[in-house]
């Protein structure tokens, strides 16, 4: 007894050569053709293009389409191949002519009731195509027209859709993109009110702490002036009026001393940058020497320092410019003995300089700066 086996054979599906032809005439190439009758089961014209609609994206919709067909063979004996051939493909074509009878009846009958209007007659195209069989011979070169015009209505009204949907997302894009440099603007307006309104707060409270300090400053100064028994600065108005040209003669040699008086004092700042509280303490010394004079005119143990004394000394004779200074207001060197002294003389007592030369003093101690800044 001879042994059967099965084998597996790759071989093109057999469809409905009819349908394949009215394929072909609207333009699909034959392997195109193949696959959408093979894959839609020889249905319908319409199922057939609906198939290549959807799938005309595929990558292998060109592509010969091969099936594999099993085969039973005997041993020694392959010769039966076409028989088995033959009895599948009668069995095909059977079962397709049950379902082409099915159709046949739905579709004499659509016939029968089509009325002559416009929109009737596209129906009509419509259900016709969607009733075509394998067995189908009627399609006329009209009728292809058709299906190929449904074919192209079909994709220019997906192309439509896809542009139209295309243009609403770019209009949202920009819509969107507007929003948020509108919202990014808004932002930067908002920043720049704050950092001006910022900057007001900063320059007032900046002005008031300046006007707190020249107040301080003020309090200060005047309150060492009393401490000293210095008389306080009347205003400008209650100074007495002279003539001008008296008053520039006045003025000119205090002028120059004032200058004199601040150079001196700032060699006390400049050599000993490193020593603030010497340098105050020396000039709380010269402000306490010539406020005392001031004061005290008739006394001549405010008008005699010896310059070997060692409170003076440590206090002011260390420093360069100090004795210039003194020399500035009035004091003269003299000499008793082996002591060397600094006098002022009664006749020289010039009040006015010796205010002046306080208010040097003042000014110098109440600035952090003074002396700093100058070469």
């Amino acid at each position: 007894m001879r042994e059967l086996r099965k084998r597996l054979e790759m071989a093109e599906p057999e469809v409905d050569t009819g349908l394949l032809k009215e394929l072909e005439l609207i333009g699909f190439p034959t392997n195109r053709a193949t696959r959408a009758l093979y894959y839609t089961g020889n249905c319908s014209l319409e199922a057939a293009l609906n198939w290549v609609i959807e799938h005309e994206n595929d990558s292998d919709i060109d592509q010969m389409l091969l099936v594999p067909v099993s085969i039973n063979i005997e041993d020694g004996n392959q010769f039966s191949l076409p028989e088995e051939l033959n009895l599948k493909a009668q069995k095909m074509r059977e079962r397709y002519n049950r379902n082409a009878k099915k159709l046949e009846e739905p579709k004499t009958l659509q016939k029968l009731e089509e009325p002559k209007t416009l929109q009737t007659e596209v129906d009509k195209v419509t259900t016709a195509i969607g009733e075509t069989t394998i067995k189908d011979p009627k399609n006329t070169e009209d009728e292809r027209e058709r299906i190929l015009e449904m074919l192209r209505t079909k994709r220019e009204e997906e192309r439509r859709t896809r542009e139209m949907q295309l243009k609403e997302d770019q209009l949202e894009r920009m819509r969107t993109n507007k929003e948020l440099m509108e919202a990014k603007r808004q932002l930067e307006a908002s920043q720049r009110k704050r950092s001006v309104e910022q900057a007001g707060l900063e320059k007032e409270e900046e002005r008031k702490a300046r006007e707190r300090i020249r107040r301080r400053i003020e309090q200060d100064k005047a309150e060492r002036r009393v401490k000293l028994g210095l008389p306080n600065e009347g205003p400008k108005a209650a100074d007495p009026i002279v003539p001008p040209i008296i008053e520039k003669k006045e003025a000119g040699p205090f002028l120059v001393k004032s200058e004199q008086f601040k150079d001196c004092l700032r060699s006390f700042k400049r050599n000993h940058k490193d020593e603030n509280a010497k340098v105050q303490r020396a000039f709380q010394t010269l402000l306490k020497i010539v406020g005392n004079i001031a004061k005290y005119p008739n006394e001549d143990k405010y008008r005699r320092i010896r310059l070997s004394n060692p409170i003076f000394s440590e206090r002011v004779g260390i420093f360069e410019g100090a004795i210039e200074f003194l020399e500035l207001c009035g004091f003269e060197k003299a000499e008793e003995g082996e002591e060397q002294y600094l006098l002022m003389p009664k006749d020289k007592i010039n009040v006015q300089l010796l205010n002046s030369a306080g208010n040097e003093i003042l000014s110098a101690m109440s600035n952090p700066y003074f002396g700093l800044l100058s070469k």
